[in-house]
């Protein structure tokens, strides 16, 4: 008796496999539901040197199959993130270290992306003059 078999393949829900795209040519398990959007409780924050802020996710359907996602930051020198929490950098010079920074959050599934922009000040909060001595200018 000879008979077709066919090969079927699926990907993995949430596997970060850096040489796969989103648009992956295998269908989807039956019943995943796929992310449609990204979104962010604030998009921009202004915060002083050695401080903390918690940047929160929902990601879209509420059903998603697969809600894992990637958080990266644009300058870690001068804010840190870590599961949504940012950190600004205390060890920035305080006249030099501010900066603007973004935040990029990422659905592993689909690549989705939402961003949000942390403004550090340079002075720690404090208004110029800031270092009194330094005013014989």
């Amino acid at each position: 008796m000879l008979g077709l078999v066919t090969a079927i393949c699926f990907t993995a829900c949430c596997s970060d496999d850096s040489d796969s795209d989103s648009g992956s040519e295998f269908p989807p398990e039956p019943g995943y539901v796929e992310v449609t959007g990204v979104a962010l409780d604030k998009y921009e924050i202004n915060m002083s040197r050695n401080s903390t802020d918690v940047i929160t996710v929902t990601i879209s359907p509420e059903n998603a199959s697969c809600k894992d996602v990637t958080w990266t930051s644009s300058d870690p020198s001068i804010v840190k993130v870590e599961d949504g929490k940012i950190t600004s950098n205390p060890d920035n010079d305080p006249l030099l270290g501010g900066g603007k920074v973004t935040i990029t959050v990422t659905s592993v599934d689909q690549g989705i992306k939402a961003e949000c922009i942390v403004n550090v000040d340079n002075l720690s909060g404090v208004p110029y003059p800031a270092y009194p001595e330094r005013q014989q200018w």
